[in-house]
């Protein structure tokens, strides 16, 4: 718990400049209990807003809240409530029966939305986030044509997709080709709807997998839109796929090299801002359970 600006009143004037912030936190009920004897206000909210988050967010997300208030004049003040995680890393492998028994571009298309709906909890890297993050670092198809006709010497409409995977052979290099079929994913293909998942889920595990889906994305829905980190999320959780020759992991590894991951949520301590945090703080729980429950459905086989 972090209480930025909020200082003692035996030192300063916090206390009544920032009157305000603390009166809305007890509003929205983020202020549980009663000061005790002798405790000054800003330590009674930090004590107070860590029994809520407690109370309020899945032990397991190792959740942090941050509070920064700041203010100048007896009736100007400013402040934030951020919420975030400290990613306690695991990795998740998809057996070969299960890649064998599943359609490409229905695993596809659960890992791409596996990916976006857990951002806001417990975040999942797929093979899905790291296909983009290879081609956005190391080239997409068109580019490492381009300039393999630049070494070739040649025009691009004489290379074949087998000559330019030669030629990146020849130098060592990771072609796109290569990692989408790693990957078992064809980016020219569109991803399914929702609707076209569940039915085309090819057996009752695959159907359990949709509907855990379909609930997980619905939720995100739900969840206030705005105020999220526009960062990428430090994930939590590395899905990783059997017979990838270990490059989900690696890719996964260099992100978190360079990762510097913003808060879950972010708001203004504001009437607006205060119910945005309190909606999303009633979903932290079922987002969390959701996640894991997915997560566990996709290694039964």
């Amino acid at each position: 718990m972090n209480i930025h600006g909020a200082r003692s009143h035996q030192r300063s004037h916090t206390i009544h400049e920032h009157a305000g912030v603390f009166e809305q936190l007890a509003r929205y009920g983020l202020l549980p209990g009663r000061p005790q004897p002798g405790e000054t206000l800003p330590v009674f909210a930090g004590r107070a807003l860590e029994d809520g988050l407690r109370a309020r967010f899945p032990e397991s997300a190792v959740p942090t809240l941050r509070l920064e208030v700041a203010g100048h004049h007896l009736h100007h003040h400013s402040a934030t409530l951020e919420v975030s995680y400290e990613p306690v890393i695991e990795s998740r492998g998809l057996s070969a029966e299960f890649l064998d028994a599943t359609d490409p571009l229905w695993l596809q298309t659960v890992m791409a939305y596996l990916s976006t709906a857990s951002s806001q909890g417990l975040s999942v890297w797929t093979p899905y986030d790291a296909w983009h993050y290879y081609t956005r670092e190391w080239g997409d198809f068109e580019s490492f044509r381009r300039h393999c006709a630049v070494e070739q010497q040649v025009p691009e409409k004489e290379l074949t997709d087998r000559d330019v995977q030669d030629w990146a052979a020849a130098f060592e290099m990771l072609d796109p080709w290569t990692v989408a079929r790693l990957f078992r994913l064809d980016p020219g293909r569109k991803l399914l709807s929702l609707p076209a998942l569940e039915r085309q889920a090819a057996t009752p595990l695959h159907r359990r997998i949709a509907e855990q889906l379909a609930a997980l994305v619905h939720l995100d829905w739900r969840l206030p839109a705005g105020h999220t980190s526009q960062k990428q999320p430090c994930p939590h959780v590395i899905v990783f796929y059997d017979g990838d020759d270990g490059l989900c992991l690696e890719l996964a590894a260099e992100v978190l090299d360079m990762l510097d991951t913003g808060p879950a949520l972010r708001v203004n301590v504001d009437p607006g801002g205060l119910r945005v945090f309190n909606t999303y703080a009633r979903n932290a729980q079922t987002l969390f359970r959701r996640t894991e429950a997915l997560l566990d459905l996709l290694q039964e086989l």
